[in-house]
């Protein structure tokens, strides 16, 4: 993420504070839910790819925001989800390796 990432999600948090973002995250997940099904599962739908786009754009900009909400609970967040994320990437890599997938 950019800078101008960054600065769009803080101000977006800091205007809307953290309760109502985080109702956010959530509509704007089940909103990438919903496209990723009509857009692969329902061709019938013809929904044009930008607006797929547009929806990952929007969570990516949410998950910023919840990792600052989350941050803000616990300063050591950020290590605790690198290593976390260390741990889940090691263990899809064995199941790959051992075609568990």
């Amino acid at each position: 993420m950019d800078k101008k990432e960054r600065s769009l999600s803080d101000k977006l948090l800091n205007h809307n504070g953290m309760e109502r973002q985080l109702s956010v995250v959530q509509g704007e997940l089940c909103e990438l839910v919903t496209a990723i099904s009509d857009f692969f599962w329902r061709p019938d739908k013809k929904m044009p790819i930008e607006e797929i786009l547009d929806e990952i754009i929007d969570v990516e900009l949410m998950l910023l925001q919840l990792k600052k909400i989350l941050l803000i609970q616990d300063k050591k967040i950020k290590i605790k989800l690198e290593e976390l994320k260390e741990i889940k990437y090691n263990k899809l890599l064995d199941k790959l390796k051992n075609n568990l997938l």
